[in-house]
């Protein structure tokens, strides 16, 4: 229908001037009673306090003089004095309280609030749109409270990151500190406090998981001659050197511990006979080229060892081992140093020349 068509606006096509004054008198039309009230209260609420203590005093003054007119018309009647007064003083104290204590007591509860509860939600609550000195405080407790709660998350994820850090630094140090309990300091090797936290520990395993544990016992042939002819500095590098030697010779996994003095134990976990074998074997020929070129063939410095298997010895716990592999290294001294006891399957005490 042409007259329906022609006042619809389509795409690309402006509104008539008779649209737009219906879209204005809508939207004069949607500000309703409530939005006019609302406006009202606006209006008071944003009075400073110091206009509303004045329009106060000049109603209390308004109102005596009112009550002078009366008295002077009625003459001495107490009771439209009575009742005048009384009407005052009522409405001039619910104007106050209503104007002055009430914004002032819903502030102190919205402070009151937000110190307790101390979340950002809790800020939305205070009546940051008045324009009076409730509206300005109201601002500035926002402000002042934003910052705080910043600063304390500030706070807490850089106390969070110190205490993260305290931790893994004393971590790192307990860790290097018990490192260094456990590491002799010539050798850089284990010393006897990790045999002593970790034999029975290792033995145990071995024996629950049905696999061996080997022992050797090391001990350096007249290694006080060294230090009386050669001085103790020339007996720090020979043992030095054993320590070197005996860690290039074992696995990855096996651990190289000096008990003290020219004592040494290597511990061995899961590992073959045939491979303790040439462990052995391979010591003593470079321990013996070595002092070959090092020392006078007179001071006849040697590697005497024993060896002791959990299987093989039969026995159950790391102290048995340890003390079957001393045996062991006892024999090989007596029956002439620079040797190997403990290697034999058949024959535990018998030596293996070197």
């Amino acid at each position: 229908m042409p007259g329906v068509t022609d006042n619809v606006p389509g795409p690309g096509r402006p509104a008539t001037s008779s649209q737009s004054s219906d879209r204005d008198a809508v939207s004069v039309s949607a500000v309703g009673p409530a939005d006019t009230r609302r406006g009202r209260t606006t209006v008071w609420d944003d009075a400073p306090l110091r206009s509303k203590l004045t329009l106060l005093i000049t109603a209390a003054v308004v109102g005596g003089s009112l009550v002078g007119i009366i008295e002077a018309h009625f003459g001495h009647a107490v009771w439209p004095l009575g009742i005048g007064l009384t009407g005052s003083v009522i409405v001039l104290v619910w104007i106050g309280h209503l104007w002055v204590c009430r914004p002032f007591e819903r502030l102190l509860r919205q402070l009151e609030r937000i110190r307790v509860i101390s979340r950002p939600n809790t800020l939305e609550t205070l009546a940051k749109q008045r324009r009076d000195e409730i509206g300005q405080l109201a601002h500035a407790v926002h402000a002042i409270a934003t910052a705080a709660m910043r600063d304390q998350r500030e706070v807490r994820r850089l106390r969070r990151t110190l205490d993260h850090r305290v931790a893994t630094a004393t971590h790192r140090a307990t860790q290097q500190l018990r490192q260094m309990a456990m590491r002799d300091p010539l050798t850089n090797v284990a010393n006897r406090h990790f045999v002593d936290d970790n034999l029975e520990p290792l033995a145990s395993s071995s024996v629950a998981s049905g696999t061996d544990l080997i022992c050797i016992m090391l001990d350096l042939d007249n290694f006080k001659r060294v230090n009386d002819s050669l001085g103790h500095a020339t007996g720090d590098e020979l043992l030095i050197f054993l320590a070197n030697l005996v860690q290039a010779s074992v696995r990855r996994n096996d651990y190289v511990v000096r008990l003290g003095g020219d004592e040494f134990v290597v511990l061995m976990p899961d590992c073959s006979h045939d491979r303790v074998t040439k462990v052995a074997d391979q010591i003593q020929d470079l321990f013996r080229q070595h002092a070959r070129v090092a020392f006078d063939s007179d001071l006849r410095i040697g590697v005497s060892m024993g060896i002791a298997s959990l299987v093989r010895d039969g026995v159950t716990t790391g102290r048995e081992l340890l003390q079957r592999a001393d045996a062991h290294l006892y024999a090989a001294k007596r029956h002439g140093k620079a040797r190997t006891f403990g290697l034999h399957p058949s024959h535990p005490g018998r030596e293996t020349n070197s």
